[in-house]
């Protein structure tokens, strides 16, 4: 039996209208990324996906913040304990699931 389990999610800026709806859906964003991090294999092979890599997930999330990259994604549980210790404007993010929804 699992101790955890938790799920990669993306995270956008409140104020940013976007819907994910399979990885077609992030063609012409600038998602941010932490080196050496595993996103799945699909999701890395993506030629279309326009990638900006970092070293952590802050300072992703303070590019998001800072309107320098569309979104980012990493382990939900870890994007909430992170975005709230070092992430003063944390309440304009906002985590999208990673399932395609039904339109």
């Amino acid at each position: 039996e699992p101790y955890l389990e938790s799920t990669i999610r993306f995270l956008k800026r409140k104020d940013t209208k976007f819907d994910y709806h399979g990885l077609s859906s992030l063609k012409g964003m600038k998602i941010g990324t932490v080196r050496n991090y595993a996103y799945g294999k699909e999701f890395s092979e993506a030629s279309d996906i326009n990638t900006v890599s970092e070293r952590n997930l802050i300072q992703n999330l303070l590019k998001l913040t800072q309107h320098r990259i569309d979104l980012t994604l990493d382990d939900e549980l870890v994007s909430i304990s992170v975005s709230a210790a070092n992430i003063p404007d944390t309440k304009k993010l906002w985590p999208i699931s990673m399932r395609p929804s039904t339109p």
